[in-house]
């Protein structure tokens, strides 16, 4: 998510002071206000170390410098008061942190006349202040709003959902790619074991895997590289011979074949780290 927020343009040695977080999900747009909240608290030279004391208390949503505005309970929007209330607050001294920071977590709540009532702290902000607002889109929010603000669009909660799939089938082919040039049998199989509920994950873990190692042979004449794992390519291939770097990639199209007619996937990773092991010591 830190990268994310840098992508899109979040300077997080120098905040803006109003930021909008809009798309995504719930759960992932409070995850960012929250990173954006400890690094305006973080006293790190990487704020947000997300190690330190501090950054600890504002994820831990104890720090008192950090409010969550949601609507009262029983309510449906933020109302006038509570946005009246924030803006006076932002003047009164920090208790005990650098800023002062506000995270509207459901800033779609914020009714017309609570934003006119924030509009001039968000023109003029006290020193030190920032304002996040969560909401699904930015629309929701009066153009007076949205014009002093920075806003981000957070990936769509499917498109989340697949680079987590896919960063979890990286690192399982990270792992056993150092396995295969540790020559470890028993990292080898810890490297999939996590994928095996899941057989459309082992299908896709042992294209990815024959990917790598295509990639490794690539490398060696200059080929154009096609797994996306560059770096794993490039340990195998400074590791293993061309030819032994073949003689794997040959095991996988079989163990594929053997998923796909409902093989078990236990014993495709036994199949693989057995016959890995038999290449690399043959």
């Amino acid at each position: 998510m830190k990268q994310l927020l840098q992508h899109s343009g979040i300077d997080f040695s120098r905040l803006p002071q109003s930021v909008i977080l809009e798309s995504g999900n719930e759960q992932s747009r409070l995850r960012a206000a929250e990173l954006l909240a400890a690094a305006a608290q973080c006293t790190q030279a990487d704020a947000p170390c997300l190690e330190c004391a501090v950054c600890r208390k504002v994820l831990a949503r104890n720090h008192p410098d950090v409010k969550i505005i949601s609507p009262l309970k029983d309510r449906t929007t933020v109302s006038v008061a509570q946005a009246r209330e924030v803006r006076s607050d932002a003047y009164i001294k920090a208790h005990e942190g650098r800023s002062k920071v506000y995270l509207f977590d459901q800033a779609q709540a914020l009714t017309p006349e609570a934003q006119n009532a924030m509009l001039k702290v968000i023109e003029e902000p006290p020193s030190g202040s920032l304002f996040v607002f969560c909401l699904p889109a930015a629309g929701a929010l009066l153009e007076t709003i949205r014009s002093r603000s920075n806003t981000v669009a957070l990936p769509a909660e499917e498109e989340q959902k697949s680079k987590g799939v896919r960063e979890k089938l990286e690192d399982a082919v990270t792992l056993l790619s150092d396995a295969v040039i540790a020559r470890d049998e028993a990292d080898m199989m810890a490297a999939l074991i996590p994928l095996e509920k899941d057989r459309q994950r082992m299908l896709d873990a042992m294209e990815l895997i024959g990917l790598v190692l295509r990639d490794a042979v690539a490398l060696r004449d200059g080929q154009p590289l096609l797994s996306g794992m560059p770096q794993a390519a490039q340990r195998l291939g400074s590791a293993l011979q061309k030819d032994v770097l073949i003689r794997l990639l040959c095991c996988i199209s079989p163990l594929r074949d053997y998923l796909e007619l409902n093989g078990k996937p236990s014993l495709a990773t036994a199949k693989l780290a057995g016959d890995f092991m038999t290449i690399l010591y043959n």
